[in-house]
């Protein structure tokens, strides 16, 4: 019995190890591809990028991320901006800019962002914070 014993021991341990393994490698993961968006143009911040579902969906995959894996999803963070921007310009059309940041990414977004966007689509001049 003892045998056997360590054996399970061994592989609760093993499990332990490869969860935090999966952790940082997820982590460098999303550090690289934060870096990378911060290079597009226009450059997209980390806090807009988190909001969005195909980098949720790429930061779940435990394995290190490549040039290779960023081609692949620098097209789709592109597409799925371009959508939210749409969204976030019909709100702020149909006078509903308090209802953007809550349907925009599920998020408490800060109000005076949401604001300042409002005003520069009723045509003034206020900086996006």
């Amino acid at each position: 019995m003892a045998p056997l014993r360590l054996v399970e021991n061994w592989e609760k341990e093993r499990e332990k190890v490869r969860l935090e393994e999966n952790k940082v490698v997820k982590a460098q993961r999303a550090d690289f591809y934060a870096e990378m968006a911060s290079k597009m143009e226009p450059p997209v911040e980390r806090r807009d990028l988190e909001a969005l579902d195909c980098f949720k969906k790429a930061v779940a995959i435990a394995r290190p991320a490549s040039e290779r894996s960023w081609q692949v999803l620098a097209p789709k963070i592109a597409d799925e901006r371009k959508a939210r921007v749409v969204r976030i310009q019909e709100m702020l059309e149909g006078g509903r800019a308090g209802d953007v940041g809550a349907r925009v990414d599920g998020t408490a977004t800060d109000a005076a962002r949401i604001n300042a966007l409002a005003n520069n689509a009723a045509g003034g001049q206020a900086a996006v914070p």
